[in-house]
């Protein structure tokens, strides 16, 4: 089972570093209220023998999140996740090239958004031996220079 993963003791030196270089949501530009994501969400990593996921900063991204059943914006649950924290969407980058500039609600409406959830990798302790082979050969052709691919 895969549901808490202990953060590395290296996580908040990462955190603020990827701060300083990346302070604003990348989808709407907002600067309050951010989170720095995992494209490939280190739980999945640290399960499937990369750790280093956790910490490397070409796998660190910004999203602003907000409380649950906040009307303001929560890319880090539509964009990063989503929708569901639980789930993993490896697509990230090409969502927020997709919906930049779309507020929450203007997601939730659109039907390219919605029908592109179902496609979506279920969470960790879900995942069939053919997902977990399809996370790492997207590591592999994503994350080339990741440092468990240099030993």
């Amino acid at each position: 089972m895969i549901s808490k993963v202990p953060r590395s003791s290296e996580w908040p030196k990462a955190e603020k570093a990827h701060l300083i270089l990346q302070p604003a949501c990348v989808v709407c530009g907002k600067t309050d209220a951010v989170q720095v994501h995992h494209r490939f969400p280190f739980s999945v990593g640290q399960h499937l023998g990369f750790p280093s996921t956790e910490t490397w900063e070409p796998n660190l991204i910004t999203l602003c999140e907000t409380e649950e059943d906040k009307p303001e914006d929560n890319h880090h649950l539509l964009i990063g996740h989503d929708g569901a924290f639980e789930c993993t969407n490896l697509n990230v980058d090409e969502d927020v090239i997709k919906y930049k500039n779309l507020t929450h609600i203007q997601l939730l409406e659109n039907t390219e958004y919605l029908e592109s959830k179902k496609k979506r990798l279920p969470k960790p302790d879900d995942m069939t031996q053919d997902q977990k082979d399809f996370c790492v050969q997207w590591l592999k052709d994503h994350y080339p220079d990741l440092p468990e691919f240099k030993k």
